[in-house]
């Protein structure tokens, strides 16, 4: 399945939720945030990346391709009012990394660490579900 496959299913299982999806195309390379998704209550800036394989060896780190830019862009905005986050889309489901969380969980020793993995689509609220999870996490390293 590849990375445009993906988003879409994404895109449109959130909406049949009834989830609000706005997608931007950054023309200028300045590191605007694919999405936003939200509802009444609360929303998310989102930066989509897909790996298409996982490493054979486990303690192998993950390293989706994050722009110089688009990590400045989600730093600058985390929390202003809304959160950013990563989604990273996987073989089999997906992982959110909240962006204070980005460099810390791309250095993890491997995907062996990896917090939260949907073998499904996930819906608004698991993707706050995992968020929430992801930043309050803690290394045992």
């Amino acid at each position: 399945m590849s990375e445009a496959t993906r988003q879409s299913a994404l895109l449109r299982g959130l909406q049949a939720e009834g989830t609000r999806v706005q997608k931007f195309t950054d023309l200028f390379g300045i590191g605007i945030p694919d999405t936003f998704i939200g509802n009444s209550m609360t929303g998310f800036w989102l930066e989509l990346k897909y790996i298409p394989e996982l490493p054979k060896r486990l303690n192998t780190p993950l390293r989706p391709k994050i722009r110089g830019p688009q990590l400045a862009w989600l730093k600058r905005f985390d929390g202003k009012p809304l959160p950013t986050a990563v989604l990273v889309f996987l073989p089999e489901g997906y992982l959110v990394i909240p962006t204070h969380r980005v460099e810390e969980m791309l250095n993890m020793t491997g995907h062996s660490e990896i917090l939260h993995l949907s073998r499904k689509q996930p819906r608004l609220s698991e993707i706050i579900g995992a968020y929430k999870e992801a930043a309050a996490w803690k290394s045992e390293k």
